[in-house]
């Protein structure tokens, strides 16, 4: 598996050392943890347990609060009830923002990564939301197994992944089980489908270029720039149907009817965002999987009883054919950052030895390459396996950095938050 990071090294030490002070696990700081109490090892794994606790039940809650109201309160308006969402969120990151460090951006940054990534935030967002209208909760979280597949696609599309063989035959399997949980779903949806995977694919973009773009920004300084900017998004797309359907109808009775309701769910995606961030600092990314595939479970079980919606013996068997690729997915993609951690350390290795066999030239172009480090294809010949090295090394030590340290990125560039 190759991954192309075009950031500084430099700026993604700096970004994490001021936007995520919350999420740095250095030895001292864990050693910090542990002096002068023999019962801080207990305190650590019972907040991580809160925290799973809570994120399942937010994330969750949040799904089934958000199909009560499209599908029982018969509130047709998905982009209407995500945009309250972000506009929910976007209060808050701007409440906050005093008290918080945080990255100030340019004009000209704002007009042409905020404004084009919020845009696919909201149709992300509001496919994700339009899907309950066709497809009964139950099936939507045995669809969400299948997230993997459009993740690999992305990331290959995008240059970002040279899936291996077991890579390749995971997804095969989360294929077939998505495939024996259609044939045996009887409220099956055909658009509900495309909904859901075109929702999932431009999910998975943005996360891309979410990542590509925005680097190591904190979570609150990204809401602080594109939950706005979405807000207007949304509310530029209900305009055409959703906002005149809303007033002829008379349907925002039904909010002054539940006035709580329509609030918590409109805080609910928020605070999911914020437990996923406390799950992966208490614990890492994998416990998140693991915790989410037993989520997921519990969802479907909230669907049949508070829902009603049916599940077939076949759909039982095809999610558990789907939870096996899905394992075999994490183990290929640990086993990938583990070989890239490998090669990152040879590779320094072999750059210290280079630099103290040629000086200053060697510490010079090992630098030169990590502030370029697409331009090595045009060096001059006699010098591209030794700028070939350094770029590798450059890449793979940043990947595998980020994603063993703080595995949120890993959550990044595979597409979704968990529970959205």
């Amino acid at each position: 598996m190759s991954v192309v990071v075009g950031s500084d090294e430099a700026r993604l030490d700096d970004e994490r050392r001021t936007l995520l002070p919350s999420t740095a696990k250095d030895d001292d700081n864990s050693s910090t943890h542990s002096i002068g109490s023999e019962e801080a090892p207990n305190y650590r794994i019972y907040r991580a347990v809160v925290a799973c606790i809570l994120w399942a039940c937010t994330s969750s809650a949040n799904i089934l609060i958000g199909a009560y109201i499209l599908r029982t309160d018969n509130f047709k308006y998905p982009l209407l009830m995500t945009g309250a969402g972000q506009i929910v969120s976007s209060i808050i990151a701007i409440l906050s923002r005093p008290w918080l460090a945080h990255h100030e951006l340019t004009v000209r940054e704002y007009c042409t990564v905020i404004i084009p990534l919020s845009g696919m935030t909201a149709i992300a967002l509001g496919l994700s939301g339009a899907v309950y209208l066709f497809l009964p909760v139950s099936f939507v979280q045995m669809l969400k197994a299948a997230s993997p597949i459009d993740v690999m696609l992305v990331m290959f599309l995008f240059g970002l992944l040279n899936p291996s063989g077991n890579l390749i035959l995971s997804v095969v399997v989360i294929s077939c089980g998505c495939l024996f949980a259609a044939f045996g779903e009887v409220s099956f949806s055909l658009i509900g489908v495309a909904v859901f995977f075109a929702s999932d694919i431009m999910d998975a973009i943005r996360s891309v270029w979410t990542e590509t773009l925005l680097g190591r920004m904190a979570l609150m300084d990204s809401l602080y720039y594109i939950a706005p900017a979405s807000s207007v998004w949304l509310v530029l797309f209900a305009a055409f149907d959703e906002i005149p359907r809303f007033i002829a109808q008379k349907d925002y009775e039904k909010v002054l009817a539940k006035p709580m309701l329509y609030l918590v769910y409109s805080t609910m995606g928020f605070v999911v965002q914020i437990m996923v961030l406390a799950v992966i600092n208490e614990t890492s990314t994998l416990t998140l999987k693991i915790v989410g595939q037993i989520k997921n479970i519990a969802t479907i079980i909230g669907g049949v009883v508070v829902m009603g919606n049916h599940v077939s013996n076949q759909q039982i068997f095809a999610y558990c054919v789907e939870t096996v690729g899905f394992w075999l997915y994490q183990q290929t993609m640990m086993a990938e950052r583990a070989k890239a951690a490998k090669e990152a350390e040879d590779l320094e290795s072999n750059s210290a030895l280079l630099d103290e066999g040629h000086g200053t030239f060697g510490a010079q172009h090992r630098a030169n390459s990590r502030s370029h480090p697409l331009s090595y294809s045009r060096s001059h010949s006699s010098q591209s396996t030794r700028s070939t090295t350094t770029r590798t090394y450059s890449t793979l030590s940043q990947y595998s950095r980020y994603s063993v340290d703080d595995p949120g990125l890993e959550d990044r560039m595979e597409g979704r938050l968990q529970g959205h």
